[in-house]
């Protein structure tokens, strides 16, 4: 007897067409280390290797992806509303670029 056809899904393709159900704009809560960063006027990745508070700002350092050599960047943290940005980066996991 024949089976019936069905289809495989992988953990992937599960999690591709949940994360595509999401809104991709959806604000991060909290700026951390470990997370990636595209520049949006060269596409160039950086990763966040420090966050720290200096007087009453939040400033992050941003360490570009691949190159040991760059100095790092130090950015301040802004708000859109109640979510933290980084001005001059978007947040590189809203994205299927990583």
């Amino acid at each position: 007897m024949k089976q019936p056809a069905s289809v495989l899904l992988t953990l992937s393709t599960i999690m591709f067409k949940v994360v595509s159900a999401l809104d991709s704009r959806m604000p991060i809560k909290k700026i951390q280390v470990g997370q990636v960063w595209k520049k949006e006027d060269s596409g160039d990745s950086y990763l966040v290797t420090k966050v720290y508070n200096e007087a009453l700002a939040t400033f992050a350092v941003l360490r570009k992806t691949g190159s040991e050599t760059d100095a790092p960047l130090r950015v301040k943290v802004g708000h859109a509303g109640a979510s933290p940005t980084l001005p001059g980066f978007r947040f590189a996991q809203e994205s299927e670029e990583f």
